[in-house]
């Protein structure tokens, strides 16, 4: 349920903030697993859209709000994880957390 939750806000943001001047945009989602040296795992998801990006203030973690506390939260205590932001062609959301 909590990456339900995460990947509902992401996908909000998108559809609000992604593109303001075109009808359609693209959105995609990548999981990975990194192997660690104690045989513990990192589950990797990469949610990106094709839209305008993240503005400076998000990159920088000044420019909070809600959603973004929300997906901060649920990452960091639902999941034991942590997000990373950023612009590559579109904004991209980088979460990492533990295998469970």
């Amino acid at each position: 349920n909590n990456l339900a939750l995460v990947f509902n806000e992401l996908t909000t943001n998108s559809i609000k903030y992604a593109w303001p001047e075109r009808q359609a945009g693209i959105i995609g989602v990548r999981f990975d697993h990194e192997e660690g040296p104690d045989s513990t795992g990192t589950v990797v998801v990469e949610f990106r859209d094709d839209g305008v990006g993240f503005p400076d203030k998000m990159l920088q973690l000044e420019g909070y709000n809600v959603g973004w506390r929300l997906i901060q939260t649920i990452v960091g205590r639902g999941l034991g994880g942590e997000v990373s932001l950023r612009n590559d062609e579109g904004a991209v959301t980088t979460i990492r957390f533990p295998e469970r």
